[in-house]
């Protein structure tokens, strides 16, 4: 009987230490970044986080599904001369659990952890099947700490939870191709010589060129939408710091569905992107985001 219970203990303990919570599952808990701008290479996790109930305003205003179930928390604080930034969630594969987060979901907040105590500033959602997403936070406080939540939606009852990558970084102004040669940034928005709001011209050929200073293992760009003519104008990418490097990518059309089109540059450190037309028929064009 001894024997059958000690081996019961024996075989029940490597699913009992696999179903623990993250030590940050909850805001008392939580781990602190520092002093913005803070990129940890550490690879983090929500897999087997609980939902936090933190009194009033509990739910996110932008979370999907109205909960934030699988909830992870973080804190920074803001510098005397940094106030305007970005805060950034990348799945990654090469955590404890070996699987990405999709579809993740960041909340910020100001105050304290005692129940009712935290105030939301602003959240965002990723789009579905994503996973990464990015939230623009402008003119916050110095010296001041903020409150990072950060779950995954899902619309099952089966979760999307993994592992991930957090980085509070400067916030960098999106930038129209045509009106700057490239960027050392980790994260950005590039849009056509139009803006998020106009159309491009005839006969362009820009090119943009990502060079990020900070460490990483690969660039990620998202063609978040598109719409150029067909064949002759068209978007192309370059796996290194020029048009000579080798195309990785090339988008041309309308974008068929509503899903961000993803391209990775692993190996060459730079990535540089081109947008060519032709001598008639403009539109829209395209509106692309970058990561480390």
């Amino acid at each position: 009987m001894k024997f059958t219970s000690l081996l019961f203990i024996l075989l029940a303990l490597p699913l009992l230490l696999m179903a623990q919570a993250p030590v940050n599952d909850n805001c008392t808990g939580l781990i602190d970044l520092g002093i913005a701008p803070a990129c940890p290479q550490t690879v983090f996790t929500n897999v087997n986080a609980t939902a936090t109930n933190i009194g009033f305003g509990n739910n996110p205003s932008c979370f999907n599904g109205g909960t934030a179930q699988r909830d992870v928390w973080f804190a920074f604080t803001v510098n005397d001369t940094m106030v305007d930034l970005t805060i950034s969630v990348s799945g990654s594969t090469t955590g404890p659990n070996g699987q990405a987060i999709t579809n993740p979901q960041i909340a910020l907040y100001r105050g304290d952890c005692q129940v009712n105590g935290l105030a939301e500033i602003s959240c965002i959602s990723s789009p579905n099947g994503s996973n990464q997403t990015v939230l623009d936070v402008l003119g916050l406080s110095p010296g001041v700490t903020y409150y990072l939540r950060i779950n995954d939606y899902s619309a099952t009852a089966a979760p999307n939870s993994g592992d991930f990558t957090v980085c509070v970084s400067e916030y960098v102004p999106a930038i129209n191709i045509g009106d700057s040669p490239g960027s050392s940034a980790c994260f950005g928005t590039l849009y056509d010589s139009g803006g998020p709001t106009g159309t491009y011209q005839n006969n362009e050929n820009h090119t943009f060129t990502i060079c990020p200073a900070d460490f990483h293992q690969c660039i990620e760009l998202s063609v978040n939408s598109f719409n150029m003519e067909n064949n002759l104008d068209r978007l192309n990418v370059y796996n290194g710091n020029s048009i000579t490097a080798p195309l990785i990518g090339a988008i041309t059309g309308i974008n068929p569905v509503p899903e961000p089109f993803v391209i990775e540059a692993a190996t060459a450190g730079c990535v540089t992107v081109q947008f060519i037309s032709d001598g008639s028929v403009t539109g829209p064009g395209f509106e692309l985001t970058w990561s480390c």
